[in-house]
């Protein structure tokens, strides 16, 4: 589907760059701008919007007029007073109400902040150029202003293999992933606004002279990666201690490991796991958690050795029938399996932490789980070229509001013995939501999205 002429909806983010604030008469403004490799043409008249995030109002600051000099088209620029995006990306329903918040003063409230560390480029827009110190610094003021008290962090890492086949894990050689200096700076950053961080795995492919994969989940290779594992991890508890991170993952949430075998991974994963815990037991001062699944949560010599277990609530499939009836009933409807897994959780005596991420558009409720945002693939999100699926995807951020208002209805209804830990990913640390040859308007992140306006509807007492 290919976007042609059509009216904006204006977003007002402050983010640290001051000033802003909607009001007045629209004028007719008669620029188009084309956005190159992007087939999406944006027309700067009529009817616009203007959000002011520093004094969020949901769901009337979604809809507040806006004049046509707040319009940006360029998706480079950090220093913007306006976010634009047309009045279509608001989608086919309406703007759900917000029932039950905010949250019980108890609840933790956090925010898994998006993988994406561009270090000179903190857009994902070919050619722009910026700081992500600053848009960190920015969005981390941003995040304390709509209540969030954690955040998750998640470097990306690869497995890499010596002259003798043997494995190690190292940082993956790109401008994306986040470097142990930044990552101190990160921690000092949040740390310094009241807010604490938990880190957490990412490791998701070999890289090989044929490129990056997913190795195969066989025992000769779970063989090779556990002392690779053991080994890395043992350098990340020394390193978190000394920078002060307050919360780490022991096992590997997102990674290769979910192509094992149920017996590989009792037989092998576990215990290297229990002995990753007992290391970070002695040498790390932060808590330690793993991802409910897999038997992890029932392996004794695992859990004497966490704090904090991982719920990841996953977006439950649709019709077609059922998305186009979409509310946050029937959308909560969907969710009733979980309620069980949270209280089985719950009475092994640790910490819950609540996850969800939910994409903003109808076909991620239907047939397609995930979508990168980064970059043009093919249909499979592998395939990388001519033929930009992401370019054929129409956003509605009205589903996603719907799914964040389900989910969090969902979650204040558990009664927990234990603390309750809330996260919603994942957090884009840059406010433009234009289309080039990326799209942030697709991506999980709430950010200039009404779901952000609910989320701080359930965040701030």
């Amino acid at each position: 589907m290919k976007f042609g002429l059509f009216n904006l909806l204006i977003v007002v983010v402050l983010g640290g760059c001051g000033g802003g604030g909607g009001g007045g008469a629209v004028s007719p403004v008669t620029t188009v701008t084309d956005y190159g490799k992007s087939t999406y043409v944006f027309s700067t008249s009529t009817a616009s919007y203007a959000l002011d995030t520093k004094n969020i109002s949901y769901p009337t600051s979604y809809t507040v007029t806006a004049v046509s000099s707040q319009i940006n088209t360029d998706p480079c620029n950090l220093d913007i007073t306006t976010v634009t995006y047309p009045k279509t990306y608001m989608g086919d329903f309406p703007l759900p109400q917000v029932q039950g918040s905010p949250f019980d003063k108890n609840v933790v409230r956090g925010v898994a902040v998006a993988d994406w560390w561009g270090k000179t480029n903190p857009t994902w827009t070919q050619g722009c150029k910026g700081d992500i110190r600053s848009e960190f610094t920015k969005s981390i003021n941003r995040l304390k202003s709509i209540g969030v008290e954690w955040i998750v962090l998640i470097p990306w890492t690869i497995i890499k293999e010596r002259t003798d086949g043997t494995w190690y894990l190292a940082p993956q050689a790109e401008v994306a992933s986040i470097t142990d200096e930044d990552l101190e700076f990160a921690v000092k950053t949040a740390q310094a606004a009241g807010i604490k961080v938990h880190w957490r795995n990412q490791i998701q492919a070999i890289e090989t002279a044929k490129g990056l994969y997913p190795p195969e989940g066989s025992e000769a290779n779970v063989t090779k990666f556990i002392p690779a594992y053991k080994a890395y991890m043992a350098n990340r508890i020394s390193l978190l201690q000394r920078i002060g991170v307050d919360a780490m993952d022991i096992d590997c949430s997102f990674c290769w490991t979910y192509q094992m075998s149920q017996s590989t991974w009792n037989t092998y994963w576990l215990p290297a796991l229990a002995e990753v815990a007992a290391n970070a037991k002695t040498n790390y001062k932060g808590k330690t958690s793993i991802f409910a699944g897999n038997d992890s949560e029932n392996y004794t010599d695992l859990l004497k050795n966490i704090d904090i277990i991982n719920v990841h609530l996953t977006v439950p499939k649709f019709t077609q029938a059922e998305v186009t009836v979409l509310t946050v009933n029937s959308f909560r409807a969907k969710l009733n399996d979980f309620q069980n897994l949270v209280s089985r959780i719950d009475s092994l005596g640790k910490t819950v932490s609540v996850l969800f991420s939910v994409q903003p558009f109808q076909r991620h409720l239907v047939d397609m789980n995930f979508l990168e945002a980064t970059q043009c693939t093919d249909i499979t999100n592998w395939g990388l070229g001519s033929e930009c699926v992401q370019r054929t995807i129409q956003p509605d951020f009205s589903v996603q509001a719907i799914a964040y208002e389900a989910f969090l209805e969902e979650i204040n209804s558990y009664r927990l013995t234990n603390t309750k830990m809330v996260f919603a990913g994942d957090y884009l640390l840059t406010d433009s939501l234009l289309p080039t040859d990326a799209f942030p308007s697709l991506h999980s992140s709430p950010r200039n999205k009404p779901a952000e306006g609910i989320l701080k509807k359930w965040f701030v007492n």
